[in-house]
């Protein structure tokens, strides 16, 4: 996974399931694989991050 942003980018690896659930997540919202994965780490850390 490749997380982009204006800040910075974050890569890391994850098991093919948690990539089909990203994407299978984001299909059924109408969204990116990457603003599902920010919205998890957000949700985690009990903080929003967003300007």
């Amino acid at each position: 996974m490749s997380v982009e942003s204006d800040e910075e980018s974050l890569s890391m690896y994850l098991p093919r399931e948690i990539k089909e659930w990203l994407k299978k997540e984001a299909e059924e919202k109408g969204t990116s694989m990457q603003e599902v994965a920010g919205d998890l780490i957000e949700e985690a850390y009990g903080r929003d991050t967003k300007f």
